[in-house]
């Protein structure tokens, strides 16, 4: 069984030129080296039946449900994109309608949880190196834009348990990924870096045992051949027998007894003698060839443990990544350095929309007890 891939990342207005460009592909040259030009054309759009102005459509579509005259804020959650994909592996299974009907099945997961009018857009993307889909939610609740109420943690924790189960029981082998506990959530770069790699890997492992396979085919038939030139060195057909003997008399007075065979048959052992040496030869050779195979296939296992090494190196990199060092710094930011009300202001709307590490606020909590105790101790001293 798959996993099921589902990211998501804040949209703001400034954000949206970016993700038209790149998910409609307004361009004429790229650096991705991910996407192939020549199958772009195989891109589609789950709700637009061409390419559309983001901003105009996303604004639409508050402004039809948006209740009261205030004025959006300039540094509001316009959209929430979601990232859906799974593992190469899970697409190679699947043919082009049933890949389609993948990523229809997953909107329909968002539509019935958000409504289908709060769809801005569903671009599949079928040119990079492993299909998957930008899902553009617009995140508006009782008249209201409202990100941070719409997809909140408990929200985006039961989604990633809800989205999997919804879509296996419209018949897709795929099952949540790792809990929320246990990894951080990746920026889109990161996962497509981390993405990449891991399809590097595979197929190196792939290639490891195709040659694997290959090289035992070539000793079951270096066996083969082993064991026939044992045979014929044995020689299945027995010799004929004499047809006579007779007693034949030496120059030092001595006699021996002679056995005579037919023509053909000294031919015959003649043969056997020289073709004896031949094969002894050749099947000194072989063991010599047996013996190399088996040297490099005890290379390809120890490849195949450096490769599982790499692998796992790299989970924990991945994981390192997203150990949540930026919400970490944002914690310090907020909790060790006190500016003046107006200043403290400005930096809580800033941040407003950034979650705090408990790790750094266990480190603020530490630092307060610590500075307690100092100040305590000092007290004492004077």
């Amino acid at each position: 069984m798959s996993y099921l891939v589902a990211r998501m990342q804040k949209m703001k207005s400034q954000n949206l030129g970016g993700i038209q460009r790149h998910n409609q592909r307004e361009f004429e040259n790229h650096s991705n080296k991910e996407i192939d030009v020549s199958r772009s054309h195989l891109n589609f759009d789950l709700f637009n039946h061409e390419n559309i102005d983001y901003r105009d459509r996303i604004m639409n579509i508050i402004e039809e449900q948006k209740e009261g005259s205030r004025a959006i804020r300039k540094d509001a959650v316009l959209v929430n994109e979601w990232i859906i994909t799974s593992d190469k592996k899970f697409f190679e299974g699947l043919d082009q309608e049933q890949t389609e009907k993948f990523f229809t099945t997953a909107a329909e997961f968002f539509e019935e949880r958000y409504g289908k009018q709060n769809i801005a857009y569903g671009q599949v993307h079928l040119d990079e190196t492993t299909p998957h889909m930008h899902l553009g939610v617009v995140p508006m609740k009782e008249g209201k834009l409202q990100a941070k109420n719409v997809f909140n943690r408990k929200e985006l924790l039961a989604i990633q348990d809800d989205l999997p189960r919804f879509l296996e029981k419209k018949g897709f082998d795929v099952e949540r990924g790792e809990p929320n506990g246990e990894r951080k959530h990746l920026t889109v770069d990161e996962f497509k870096d981390m993405q990449s790699r891991m399809t590097e890997m595979a197929k190196i492992e792939e290639e490891r045992e195709k040659r694997i396979k290959s090289l035992e085919k070539e000793k079951e038939a270096l066996e083969r051949r082993i064991k026939t030139s044992k045979e014929h060195i044995e020689d299945k057909h027995a010799p004929q027998k004499p047809v006579g003997k007779q007693q034949v008399n030496l120059k030092n007075g001595q006699s021996m007894t002679v056995y005579l065979v037919p023509e053909v048959e000294m031919v015959r052992m003649d043969g056997i003698r020289k073709a004896s040496n031949d094969v002894l030869k050749e099947n000194k050779r072989l063991e010599s060839e047996n013996k190399l195979l088996k040297a490099k296939i005890s290379v390809l296992e120890r490849a195949q443990i450096q490769i599982s090494n790499i692998l796992k190196q790299a989970q924990k990199h991945a994981s390192r990544i997203a150990e949540g060092v930026f919400e970490r710094a944002i914690t310090y930011a907020k909790q060790f350095h006190r500016g003046t009300p107006s200043e403290e202001k400005v930096k809580d709307r800033i941040l407003e929309d950034v979650k705090e590490s408990p790790e750094g606020l266990q480190d603020y909590e530490k630092w307060e007890k610590r500075k307690k105790e100092f100040e305590k101790n000092r007290h004492l001293e004077r």
